[in-house]
């Protein structure tokens, strides 16, 4: 790294199996700042080492070192001042990254400028006393040298004088993989083309909605056939370990063959093009790329009514239900399949690329640096 220019560190605690629109968004920002001059570093978790992306960044050249992000908050911290001095970092800018060792941090470095992006919402709605407690603690009482950006509006409420609400963006660059077809994959899984499919992503199940999900088609297949879910699975909850967590939350065996799980890809737009609509089920969210993408295919949305999603219901693709309620779903899937072949929708597919563009999203990022 060049001592006379500015350096950035993604701090990213991302391990996932793909890179999603998450990699790609970071390295448009990489672009970006380097357009200004500036050089960045990207460090993830160890276990990330054995993921294709991670390699992939490698091949292109880019600087990636790995960090302990499950070792003590001490540990952290020494870390973290061992790759600021060995890579020259003047800004951190960190993703799902523990945020104390980080104020701390702060605190301790005042020539390094700290922001912390907040992603995911796991709340599943609810906040209890002892959350609360500790939201303070990190918004308000540690938050003085450092600062926030939130994909969500929602976010913003817990200290408005340090959180900056950037929504996420559509990175139309992803890493390389082979594409499928979508009516490859729907012949790969038994889906027939007069089938409804509906998509959920469910790698956290409880705060996915997989369960409201489930029970809703379940009612709907009952009534027709037709409806299909397919739950694309994660990391953690697999594909084998998905039926039996549906088996003990829901009142299916997990084994109905209108139930189909898919395993994490790369190629998570042939899963799209796969599926009639998504169905984003969730108790809580903070800004979901599945939504982004779906809708910028101009396919339906089904939605549960949260506040990480509030941005998609002035498009005429979602329909929204309130959390939870499974009647109220199966009404909005209903409604979203009749109109599924319209042409309208094509118009709204270009809007979101248009408001969500990635360009815009890393203009925004970069004069965030700056203030």
């Amino acid at each position: 790294m060049n001592k006379n220019k500015p350096v950035i560190l993604f701090l990213c605690g991302y391990q996932a199996v793909y890179g999603g629109n998450f990699i790609p968004s970071l390295m448009a920002l990489e672009e970006g700042f380097q357009q200004q001059g500036g050089q960045c570093v990207y460090v993830f978790p160890a276990e990330a080492m054995q993921r294709v992306w991670f390699a992939q960044l490698q091949q292109m050249g880019k600087t990636v070192d790995v960090f302990p992000f499950n070792a003590s908050r001490l540990t952290q911290i020494k870390h973290l001042t061992d790759l600021v001095q060995k890579y020259h970092i003047t800004i951190i800018h960190s993703h799902f990254a523990p945020i104390i060792p980080l104020e701390i941090f702060a605190f301790l470095n005042k020539n390094v400028q700290v922001f912390i992006h907040l992603h995911s919402d796991f709340s599943s709605g609810k906040q209890s006393l002892k959350i609360k407690l500790k939201n303070l603690l990190i918004y308000k009482i540690l938050s003085a040298r450092v600062r926030f950006i939130s994909v969500s509006k929602a976010f913003v409420n817990y200290n408005p004088a340090k959180i900056y609400w950037i929504p996420n963006a559509l990175a139309i660059k992803r890493m390389p993989c082979e594409h499928i077809l979508g009516e490859q994959i729907r012949k790969k899984y038994g889906v027939d083309k007069r089938d409804i499919l509906c998509e959920i992503f469910g790698w956290s199940p409880k705060v996915k909605g997989v369960d409201i999900a489930v029970e809703t088609i379940k009612q709907l297949h009952a009534q027709n056939p037709s409806y299909k879910l397919a739950i694309v699975c994660g990391r953690e909850m697999t594909v084998e370990k998905m039926p039996t967590w549906v088996a003990e939350h829901t009142s299916c065996s997990g084994r109905e063959d209108f139930l189909l799980y898919l395993p994490p890809t790369e190629d998570v737009f042939g899963y799209h093009e796969a599926a009639d609509m998504l169905l984003s089920a969730s108790r809580s969210e903070g800004f979901p790329y599945s939504i982004l993408e779906m809708l910028s295919l101009g396919k339906p949305c089904v939605m549960s009514d949260i506040p990480g999603v509030s941005w998609a219901k002035k498009y005429p693709l979602s329909y929204v239900f309130a959390s939870e309620n499974i009647s109220a779903c199966k009404k909005a899937i209903v409604e979203a399949a009749s109109e599924k072949e319209q042409v309208f929708l094509s118009k709204t597919a270009e809007q979101i690329r248009t408001d969500y563009n990635i360009h815009t999203w890393v203009n925004r990022v970069l004069n965030t640096y700056e203030n």
